[in-house]
């Protein structure tokens, strides 16, 4: 089980490419910390107990995230090292200008 966690959290490597496995570990642990961070915030969103200062829409886009980096942490073990980096900044930058635009 443990073996398993560790083959999950561990960066991506392609053979002898060191550009490619250094930028696909730097992804991987953005890509890592950002679906934790967001699904705790997420978890915590839904408690009963929390404020809602937001109305639904914020809580899907927060799924939205969660959603789009596990497909972009599958596209990086199957090699799209610029591809996934590339779609997080655009989707990160989206998500952050959506949750300004709609807070109060």
């Amino acid at each position: 089980m443990l073996a398993q966690i560790k083959a999950f959290l561990a960066p991506p490597t392609f053979g002898d490419d060191e550009d490619k496995n250094r930028r696909a570990a730097q992804a991987n642990v953005i890509l890592l910390t950002s679906f934790f961070v967001v699904l705790i915030l997420y978890l915590l969103r839904i408690a009963p107990n929390f404020p809602q200062r937001v109305g639904a829409q914020a809580n899907l886009v927060i799924l939205a995230i969660l959603l789009t980096t596990g497909i972009l942490s599958w596209a990086l073990r199957r090699g799209y090292v610029r591809a996934s980096s590339y779609i997080l900044v655009i989707i990160t930058w989206s998500a952050l200008a959506f949750q300004a635009w709609s807070a109060d």
